[in-house]
């Protein structure tokens, strides 16, 4: 079977294209204005969180969902998610167990997702992980605008969103070995 590149460039997969383009500018917001809120960071990260959303939206209201966006989408969300937590880490805002355990716990699901993709099972987020995803983004989020002193508002969210993801972890973990259990002859 040939793969149709006309076909994946969808509306939604170009949103998170544009969406991937944007992290760096926003990465480097938040490294050059450290020591004080930033508005152009702060921007930049909604555009992000909120193209992430539209596209989303758009794939499934619009049946445009695509191989490609499959793996594209859930891949940008998390270059997202751990380049703003690592620009966190960087000017002090979080401590570093957030950017590790994030960079640690994706790379497991992506390796546990591919393998389930490429066996053409079902690779979507589950409840736990959205819940996680939305919780660490609320985090990230007041990180921007809250000031020194409220920042451990922002954090605990963020901690909470991590332990959400431990719960999201065990589900996936559960599907991938459900799944390695039925088919253990056919590995």
């Amino acid at each position: 079977m040939k793969f149709d590149w006309r076909k994946q460039l969808t509306i939604p997969n170009i949103l998170t294209i544009v969406r991937l383009i944007m992290i760096p500018f926003m990465a480097r917001q938040i490294l050059e204005t450290s020591d004080q809120t930033n508005p152009a960071s702060f921007v930049l990260f909604l555009l992000i969180w909120l193209t992430d959303l539209f596209d989303g939206f758009i794939a499934r209201k619009f049946n445009m969902e695509s191989e490609l966006g499959k793996i594209l989408d859930p891949a940008v969300d998390k270059i997202f998610q751990i380049t703003t937590a690592f620009c966190f880490y960087l000017i002090d805002y979080i401590p570093l167990f957030v950017p590790v355990i994030l960079i640690s716990k994706d790379l497991i699901l992506v390796l546990g997702g591919l393998y389930l993709f490429t066996k053409r099972q079902d690779t979507s987020s589950k409840l736990p992980g959205r819940i996680s995803t939305f919780l660490s983004a609320i985090g990230f989020a007041l990180l921007f605008i809250l000031e020194e002193a409220h920042r451990h508002f922002a954090r605990y969210l963020i901690y909470l969103s991590i332990f959400i993801s431990f719960v999201a972890f065990f589900v996936y973990l559960h599907i991938f070995i459900a799944y390695k259990c039925k088919n253990k002859t056919q590995i």
